[in-house]
């Protein structure tokens, strides 16, 4: 469990920094690991996912909405010191992270692989991978009468990826979601803000809306890139986004800006 993953990190140099291990959660191993501190209207509801126990049973310093408190949680660092697989009732691959702090003592966070948002760290020093590690994560799927072949990115903050090929011809796309608390049916704009002061604006695209089950409304788009914003989107980090006026920042850019350059090889 504590051996080094994929020997062939070692000789690759060209490499790139990273703060979401996803499944290659041993990469975690002997981190330090920084709790981050969330947007003022976020604290009331605490820290999810922090536990005293192993079997994931008791809140650390429960509750703010059934969640640890934030404060005893904010900006704190933990060591790494180990992790453990196991299937939660849905049957889903998840782990415990084992982590300590001298003032908390050594305490549990359940860790999914799956969803970066879900994971409120930093990693001090950040984590190391090769150039090209995100592309075995797209996913490909060839459409069997037309032979379009359609290329994804996972979902990252509410940002993928989609690159269609047919024949000889591609284009690339890009598809948002954004969280909003009212209803605003036809709206438009779409604005990335990226490193080194550049930015990407699509002020006519048209933004879609749908409620949601637990309250609320997601506001999405989809928004084919030209070669200005491929080339934009290759060489600089996606750090805010815009959807009408639901705005975001963009934790791991970095991963984002991979994908673009996978889906363009």
């Amino acid at each position: 469990m504590k051996t080094t993953v994929l020997f062939y990190f070692l000789f690759t140099t060209i490499l790139y920094c990273q703060n979401f291990p996803g499944i290659n959660v041993e990469l975690l191993s002997n981190k330090e690991i920084k709790v981050l501190a969330k947007d003022e209207n976020l604290q009331k509801f605490g820290f999810a996912d922090f536990y005293v126990d192993n079997d994931l049973k008791t809140k650390y310093e429960c509750c703010e909405t059934y969640n640890s408190k934030y404060l005893s949680l904010v900006n704190k660092i933990f060591k790494v010191i180990d992790y453990q697989q196991y299937k939660n009732i849905n049957g889903t691959i998840k782990y415990k992270l084992k982590i300590e702090n001298s003032e908390t003592g050594m305490i549990y966070f359940d860790y999914d692989p799956k969803y970066d948002f879900k994971f409120p760290f930093e990693i001090v020093g950040g984590l190391t991978f090769p150039e090209g590690f995100y592309c075995k994560s797209i996913q490909t799927n060839t459409d069997k009468f037309t032979g379009e072949v359609k290329f994804n990115s996972e979902y990252s903050e509410g940002i993928s990826f989609i690159k269609i090929q047919k024949e000889n011809a591609s284009k690339i796309y890009i598809s948002i979601n954004k969280p909003g608390s009212t209803l605003a049916v036809g709206k438009k704009g779409l604005i990335l803000l990226l490193e080194n002061n550049k930015r990407i604006e699509k002020p006519e695209t048209t933004i879609n809306v749908k409620a949601n089950s637990n309250g609320g409304f997601t506001y999405s788009s989809f928004v084919e890139l030209n070669i200005n914003d491929i080339a934009l989107l290759k060489n600089y980090k996606i750090t805010d986004t815009r959807l009408y006026i639901y705005d975001g920042t963009i934790k791991n850019g970095e991963k984002l800006k991979e994908f673009v350059k996978c889906l363009t090889k």
